[in-house]
């Protein structure tokens, strides 16, 4: 008997603990719900999200933005965000998905009328409840062109008010691709792993550029103990390579990495710091978001492509010794710096086996898009090159690369590059000194203001 009211009494001691922990730490314990959506739905959850929250400048939360009310001009609310879809191939939020009753509404970013201070839509709510809708099946719905060109003619007014014309006029007209679309939700909770496939982190929201929808980061956690005592990163939303399952994330990152981009997620002014921004992308080996749509011009150097000349420290590191091949399918296309203010070169991360990645640098990225060799995610290729370490990383540094009938020649076996630093800095002055190519008719019709 004294047995058994020693089990009670350690099993009630137990429970009251974790009681404790959910009372004291309501934030931290959340982590342990299988989703964010989980604490959004509370009562007091409805509550604080009825006005649109996590805004920081010109950034916001994916978070801040689920379940929020949307407002027309008028000061009407047309419904609550339900849903956000985003775009894999372009890294953008596509559509927000407002509920209005029960029925859902999938509205283009685009449309949106974006200022320092508010997110509106401006339409009247019984022309917005004539919109086209999708049910519940948003990826099934909007996978069909035909309906995203029928939300584009509908929302063609709004978009075309809301466009930035100055920071689209920066952007190459370019045919547009299928889209690659995805629910936030299914992000949220979704694992880290690093290309050695150990759990190394959480995504819990990411964060997007309000001017073009453009995705700039994952938030991630990781750390602590059952979700308790944890921290947060920043993480540049391209250095994430998400599984075509949506079953995990893969970072080739590690702990320490991780560290250096710790930002708080109540106070996340630091990501609108340029240095800060800088830093933690050029850690992760990327290039800042807005230089790639050209707000902000990036960092001069002296000569950006010495890096890549023959000779220097960067490709000392090929080794003659350990020529290797690989066979196996892009998983993520990315941007390295060889080192710190240097031209970007191209970078894949390549699926060789269940769950075993490598990754593969390409020499410079101008060069290669030279060559018309633009890579996407999925594409089977076979690589030859050396297999190395750098900064304690096993990378390989590509001879060749065969995708389907195109070979692109970067290196002979000796590891003496196939491009020419002269001719590629011709070449950057003559695209620097380019008039900016004008957006196409095409693209207005269409409706995409990204």
């Amino acid at each position: 008997m004294f047995q058994l009211l020693l089990n009670k009494k350690t099993i009630w001691s137990a429970a009251a603990t974790v009681a404790l922990l959910f009372a004291v730490l309501p934030v931290q314990a959340s982590d342990w719900l299988t989703s964010q959506n989980q604490e959004w739905k509370s009562a007091a959850g409805q509550e604080k999200m009825s006005k649109i929250s996590g805004r920081i400048d010109y950034l916001q939360t994916a978070k801040g933005l689920m379940l929020a009310d949307i407002k027309n001009n008028r000061g009407e609310t047309l419904g609550s965000v339900k849903e956000l879809i985003l775009d894999d191939n372009r890294d953008v939020l596509h559509y927000v998905v407002i509920e209005a009753g029960n029925t859902f509404h999938p509205v283009p970013w685009s449309a949106f009328d974006v200022t320092s201070d508010s997110i509106v839509l401006n339409i009247d709510k019984s022309r917005f409840m004539d919109s086209p809708q999708t049910g519940l099946r948003y990826i099934e719905k909007l996978s069909s062109p035909d309906l995203r060109k029928d939300i584009g003619k509908f929302y063609a007014e709004q978009i075309a008010a809301a466009k930035k014309l100055s920071v689209i006029e920066k952007i190459a007209a370019v045919k547009m691709e299928e889209p690659v679309l995805r629910t936030y939700s299914d992000l949220v909770n979704l694992k880290v792993q690093n290309i050695q496939g150990e759990n190394i982190a959480a995504v819990r929201t990411i964060v997007f550029d309000t001017h073009q929808g453009k995705i700039a980061y994952a938030l991630v956690g990781f750390g602590g103990l059952l979700g308790i005592g944890g921290k947060t990163a920043a993480v540049p939303w391209t250095s994430l390579a998400i599984q075509p399952s949506g079953t995990v994330a893969y970072l080739d990152a590690d702990r320490a990495t991780l560290e250096t981009a710790v930002v708080d997620e109540r106070h996340l002014e630091k990501l609108t710091q340029p240095s800060f921004a800088r830093s933690i992308n050029e850690t992760f080996g990327n290039k800042p978001y807005w230089e790639t749509l050209g707000f902000v011009p990036p960092g001069e150097k002296e000569n950006p492509l010495a890096a890549w000349q023959t000779g220097s420290k960067y490709n000392a590191f090929f080794d003659p010794e350990s020529i290797t091949t690989i066979n196996g399918v892009i998983r993520s296309v990315g941007i390295f710096t060889p080192e710190w203010g240097a031209a970007a070169g191209l970078k894949l991360t390549v699926e060789i086996g269940e769950g075993e990645l490598a990754v593969v640098h390409c020499g410079p990225e101008q060069y290669a898009l030279q060559r018309l060799m633009n890579f996407k995610p999925n594409t089977h290729i076979t690589v030859t090159g050396s297999k190395t370490q750098i900064g304690g990383s096993s990378v390989i540094m590509a001879c060749e690369i065969k995708a389907g009938d195109k070979l692109l020649l970067l290196r002979d076996y000796l590891g003496e590059p196939e491009w020419n630093v002269e001719k590629m800095q011709r070449e950057s002055r003559r695209t620097s000194e380019a008039e900016p190519v004008q957006h196409s008719q095409e693209w207005d019709q269409v409706g995409i203001g990204y």
